[in-house]
């Protein structure tokens, strides 16, 4: 009898009847995986959540058990499509069942053992991951014509960071661009906090005491190591990006339409006065004479 046999007769009648459930379940699912059911997932094309058809599904159950807990690990492998546009994406998740019989009375494992055999995907632990990488709460970079190279080059890697879900890189980087704005604009000052309330001298007030929190946010990120929420991060990068417009673009933009507007009157300007030219040039040559 080798260690494996010694250990499952070991274990309580009830555990070995879980076990034994959960074995035929595993030989049986992994000959043939069920399609999962249709599924609402984030299209990359469609732009929204959209519904799913499960196209393919392949999975590997690992079944263990350590004194009076069971558990399931369960990998699969799922290729859904778009009931939309029909693209597809393919998606590999990981989930895992424990079960404690030193938490139940006899009488609830029967009712635990049927759950348990159901298939693991609604459980709360379950991680998953789709290629490519679903667009949801994906950045483009904005595009500024006016920035400075290394502030262009800081803002790209803010993106970059928050899309490849950094977060406390991105916190930090949220910081930097700050003293990277300071700095630019010739505001000195022996701290970030300084910096930014030289900041008075360009922004209104308001503005500038509310910019302290993106300098809170960078600093627990790199001195206590604690990553912001990806909602606040969004929100900070927002933030960043209206404060480059409003320092950067702005006065140009409004600049640049102002020689639109000038632009779109000279063509019939210039036609008055080719049409002056055209009737000179008639009178002088075509006219019928009168002698």
């Amino acid at each position: 009898m080798n260690s494996e046999d010694k250990l499952l007769n070991s274990l309580p009648k009830d555990m070995m009847e879980y076990i034994e459930a959960k074995l035929k379940w595993i030989e049986e699912t992994e000959k043939a995986p069920p399609l999962l059911p249709n599924d609402l997932i984030f299209c990359n094309s469609c732009k929204r959540e959209t519904n799913h058809v499960c196209k393919f599904h392949s999975c590997h159950n690992v079944l263990y058990s350590h004194g009076k807990k069971v558990g399931l690990l369960t990998d699969g492998c799922c290729l859904w499509m778009c009931a939309g546009c029909e693209t597809v994406v393919l998606e590999n998740y990981s989930s895992g069942e424990d079960f404690d019989f030193n938490e139940y009375e006899p009488e609830d494992i029967k009712e635990m053992e049927e759950y348990g055999i159901s298939y693991p995907l609604d459980t709360d632990d379950m991680i998953r991951n789709f290629f490519p990488k679903r667009a949801k709460n994906i950045l483009s970079p904005k595009k500024y014509t006016q920035l400075p190279e290394r502030l262009i080059n800081i803002y790209k890697e803010v993106i970059m960071a928050h899309n490849n879900e950094t977060p406390l890189l991105c916190a930090v980087g949220i910081r930097a661009l700050i003293e990277g704005i300071c700095f630019d604009q010739e505001i000195t000052g022996r701290t970030l906090e300084k910096k930014i309330e030289g900041l008075a001298s360009v922004l209104p007030k308001n503005i500038v005491s509310n910019l302290h929190n993106l300098r809170f946010m960078g600093n627990e990120a790199a001195h206590e190591l604690s990553s912001p929420p990806q909602d606040e991060i969004q929100l900070a990068i927002e933030i960043c990006e209206d404060l480059l417009n409003y320092m950067y673009e702005l006065d140009y933009k409004a600049g640049y339409l102002d020689k639109m507007r000038k632009q779109r009157d000279l063509p019939d300007q210039d036609f008055m006065d080719y049409d002056s030219k055209i009737k000179i040039w008639y009178q002088k040559h075509l006219r019928p004479s009168t002698k």
